[in-house]
């Protein structure tokens, strides 16, 4: 998913870079590779987090309004359906959750 993201972003970044700013080959390049590094991270993190954060409430089988009572947000940003969480929450929300999820699991260690 991260490298679909990376390239359509490299072939925007260069297109735009050297058709509409008329900016040399070489750093039309230098501009599209350096946005498919960052899209690509931005892609990879946020798949991260979702892992991350899923796997928790797998661990601890977290109910929608456990995890709303350990995030302190609202029961429904954590809808399950057929037993799998659906982060319906916006992605900037992602990292205090994964946060507070993280102190949970310290808090209650499994054996």
């Amino acid at each position: 998913m991260g490298g679909i993201a990376a390239l359509i972003t490299f072939i925007m970044g260069l297109y735009l870079a050297y058709q509409n700013f008329h900016l040399s080959a070489e750093i039309s390049l230098g501009i599209a590779i350096v946005l498919a590094i960052l899209m690509f991270s931005l892609t990879y993190m946020r798949a991260q987090a979702s892992l991350k954060i899923k796997k928790i409430v797998l661990k601890y089988n977290l109910t929608s309004a456990e995890l709303a009572q350990i995030t302190q947000r609202r029961e429904r940003d954590f809808p399950i359906t057929n037993g799998k969480l659906q982060l319906i929450v916006p992605y900037r929300y992602w990292a205090q959750i994964l946060t507070k999820l993280e102190k949970y699991e310290r808090e209650h260690p499994t054996n």
